[in-house]
């Protein structure tokens, strides 16, 4: 597991429009993201279209069926506030790490091991604060993940 760095900025910071387009409004694509881990396919989802509330928790699973054990797979990870992540009800991680809100970070995780020959299932459990917090500021609910799974010839996009 990394933590990596979710926007680009300079070594004096990002400039307060980017950060108000992006923490103020977290399902907004405005803002820059590092052009090398852009999420092409990812958008931010969460179980309703408001992300209000208090100690709010949305569950997301995926079904994957590989023919072959994979070579490679990853997946990133952001959400707002806190996440765990289950493959074929193992755990595997939690995240993210405290970060500064102008500065957001992602989990990049291996997740090869973990999964197996077959039918896997890929499960994300968020839960939104939805107050501040010495982790956070108030903000919406939000998860968004991409990755991708090699196994074989198959390639599968894991984007939210």
């Amino acid at each position: 597991m990394d933590r990596r760095s979710f926007l680009e900025h300079s070594g004096l910071g990002l400039s307060a429009a980017l950060l108000s387009t992006f923490y103020n409004n977290i399902f907004a694509e405005e803002a820059t993201f590092n052009a090398e881990i852009k999420p092409v396919n990812a958008k931010y989802i969460w179980s309703d279209k408001t992300g209000k509330g208090r100690n709010l928790y949305a569950n997301f699973s995926r079904i994957v069926s590989l023919r072959t054990r994979p070579s490679v797979a990853y997946i990133n990870i952001f959400a707002d506030t806190s996440y765990q992540l289950f493959i074929n009800g193992k755990f595997v991680n939690q995240g993210p790490c405290r970060f500064d809100p102008r500065f957001p970070v992602y989990d990049h995780i291996d997740i090869a091991s973990y999964l197996e020959q077959g039918v896997n299932n890929i499960a994300i459990q968020v839960n939104y604060f939805g107050t501040k917090t010495y982790k956070s500021i108030e903000n919406r609910a939000g998860l968004i993940c991409w990755g991708e799974i090699t196994a074989g010839k198959e390639k599968t996009d894991l984007s939210s």
